[in-house]
């Protein structure tokens, strides 16, 4: 998208990995819109502040009961198409929520 907008290039680095640069169009954005860059910033550090500098204790257990809730329905047995429709819906569902959030 960065791309897309003018704000980034993008080229090849090692190992097939991309690496993005800004352009004189994405520091001029990134200046007119300095305020919320820095309000973003800020609720970062705050936020990291405010678990010690980690990660949120309730977002590890989370995603710990989810890996542990999968591998252990994963080795009860083959599922149906039914049941793996289910599985993949919640799955998306939740990535949904996270990107929204």
């Amino acid at each position: 998208m960065l791309e897309e907008l003018g704000h980034a290039t993008v080229t090849n680095g090692e190992g097939g990995k991309k690496l993005y640069t800004i352009t004189a169009e994405g520091q001029a954005f990134l200046a007119a819109n300095k305020a919320a860059v820095d309000a973003v910033f800020a609720r970062i550090a705050e936020t990291g502040a405010a678990h010690g500098g980690g990660q949120s204790p309730q977002l590890i257990r989370a995603i710990e009961n989810f890996k542990l809730a999968l591998r252990l329905r994963l080795a009860r047995g083959p599922l149906s198409e039914e049941q793996i429709r289910t599985i993949v819906a919640a799955i998306d569902n939740a990535a949904g929520e996270v990107e929204r959030s």
